[in-house]
């Protein structure tokens, strides 16, 4: 997947990567900081968009948030998530308790 951070790629084509990424996943792993509200805000509603159009199956979704704060500045309830509150920046912890997950 390509990087937000990639001077190489416009956001359209990030949004396109992601689109095209979300229509084969069964799971998903969003790794949020507070500081990227709209990187975060557009991201989340891609993989809402990609749910319904799977209802039957839509890809799980795990939020790694790295920031004491709630999720509050997202502006609408994700009632299918799965959030792991993470201080200070170990994501280690998020990825090994979602890879975990999805092999049992």
């Amino acid at each position: 997947m390509m990087q937000p951070g990639d001077a190489r790629y416009r956001s359209s084509d990030l949004r396109r990567d992601l689109r095209e990424n979300l229509k084969l996943a069964t799971a998903v792993l969003m790794v949020v900081h507070q500081d990227l509200q709209d990187q975060v805000r557009e991201q989340v509603r891609e993989y809402l968009q990609a749910a319904t159009k799977r209802p039957e199956q839509p890809p799980g979704l795990d939020i790694c948030h790295l920031d004491d704060r709630t999720l509050d500045f997202l502006g609408f309830h994700l009632p299918e998530a799965y959030i792991r509150q993470v201080t200070g920046s170990d994501i280690a912890h998020c990825a090994c308790a979602f890879a975990w997950d999805l092999s049992a």
